[in-house]
């Protein structure tokens, strides 16, 4: 009989490729099929006689694309999550496998890349987060990059101010490297490859976030354990969900994402495959 760790390989190499197969198909009849039923409605309401009808069809039908393939995904997952029993386990049965417990092997990066931004959120959300590596005993398989853009004297100041003794306090337990870019060449894309360039080599895998993200230890650890067991993996993506915010507007914004949000990544996963929603 094979282990629990040879099953989970296997499933891995050996993919249902005929299954996703027929999924993509029925997906891309379904997304095509509604894209000519809406252009077609909007032919019928919109003539092209005119030079202002026929810009107004331009540009629908230029977004027109990304409606049809986000609607397609929110009412797949909204079907898997209302008729399956483990929607999760129905789109990517390997990441539904493990238990939770696999020890972590690989040595993980945790890239906080900032520009011009105040650093106490940054301390403020990275706290929690290395305190939980502590607790759950992997702190030595970790290290932070807080990867800086800053051109505001002010705010190099106060990030060298605060990120200097936060590295202090936190060496001999989990490693914090504080770097700022003279120039930002390429932007946030470039700050990261400037660390791959010079810190990539180091470390298997890498969780990027920004000044304003808080990711729980928890979650990263997961993270960290789908990408062990599944080699295929380039990209792995968690859900995003927006903090409590005191405009109204945003709150309501806020709660139909964490209720909309889940389903969308459900519905690309079923017909994408088991990297699901990673880009």
């Amino acid at each position: 009989m094979l282990d629990r760790a040879t099953a989970l390989s296997a499933a891995v190499e050996r993919p249902d490729t005929a299954a996703l197969t027929r999924r993509r198909a029925l997906y891309a009849i379904a997304v095509v099929l509604t894209f000519a039923a809406v252009f077609w409605l909007a032919l019928i309401a919109v003539p092209p006689s005119s030079f202002g009808g026929i810009a107004f069809l331009v540009l629908f039908t230029i977004v027109l694309p990304w409606s049809v393939v986000g609607f397609w995904n929110a009412l797949i997952g909204f079907l898997l999550m209302r008729f399956s029993a483990d929607p999760v386990a129905a789109v990517n049965p390997l990441a539904n496998s493990l238990r939770g417990d696999e020890p972590i092997t690989g040595s993980t990066a945790i890239l906080m890349c900032i520009r011009n931004e105040s650093p106490d959120p940054v301390v403020r959300n990275l706290q929690p987060l290395m305190d939980g590596l502590v607790h759950a005993g992997v702190a030595d398989l970790f290290h932070v990059y807080v990867l800086s853009d800053s051109s505001f004297p002010d705010v190099i100041e106060a990030e060298e101010a605060l990120l200097g003794p936060f590295a202090e306090k936190w060496k001999g337990t989990i490693p914090v490297t504080y770097r700022r870019r003279p120039v930002n060449t390429g932007y946030k894309a470039g700050n990261i490859r400037d660390f791959c360039e010079h810190w990539g080599r180091k470390h298997d895998f890498a969780v990027t976030l920004d000044a304003d993200s808080y990711m729980p230890a928890e979650t990263v650890l997961n993270l960290v354990r789908i990408v062990q067991s599944n080699p295929r993996l380039g990209i792995l993506q968690t859900l995003v969900v927006g903090m409590p915010s005191v405009s109204a507007f945003a709150r309501v914004f806020q709660f139909g994402m964490r209720l909309g949000m889940r389903s969308y990544p459900l519905g690309a996963t079923w017909w994408q495959g088991d990297c699901g929603p990673c880009w």
